[in-house]
């Protein structure tokens, strides 16, 4: 009986450290399925063995339908891409008709920010500012009595 314990306890601690070999395994299942006394240390083994037997006995059914949904139609598919491209094109057109100018250059109006900033023609004025030194003695000179 000492010798029985002592197999089923080498069995058990190899097992459990998954070096036992499938022969080893199956003589520890069915030690622990005969209802060997065990170690109290492995109690729980046969409860183990238990679960995988049943989980091992378990099979997926065999006929398995999937329900798919309904498909579309192609000139649906087709028509409801068309619709959203018109629906699309007038939205831009509409937007293109009713933006307001960025400003107005000689009586027409600018919408593009960098062809109304590149305008010159009316920064010609502000050419003068271009002698600080000279615009500061010609201002002193008008102040003088």
């Amino acid at each position: 009986m000492e010798a029985r314990n002592e197999r089923i306890d080498q069995l058990a601690e190899r097992w459990l450290t998954a070096q036992a070999t499938e022969e080893e395994e199956r003589t520890l299942r069915e030690l622990v399925r005969k209802g060997a006394a065990l170690p109290e240390a492995f109690d729980d083994l046969g409860m183990l063995f238990e679960g995988f037997d049943d989980l091992a006995a378990e099979t997926l059914p065999t006929e398995r339908r999937i329900a798919l949904p309904a498909r579309r139609p192609l000139h649906r598919i087709v028509l409801s891409g068309l619709a959203a491209a018109a629906a699309i094109a007038v939205g831009v057109f509409s937007w293109q008709q009713h933006r307001e100018p960025y400003c107005y250059v000689d009586g027409k109006a600018i919408y593009n920010k960098e062809v109304a900033l590149s305008t010159t023609v009316y920064l010609d004025g502000f050419a003068q500012l271009d002698d600080p030194i000279r615009l500061m003695d010609r201002l002193l000179e008008d102040s003088r009595p």
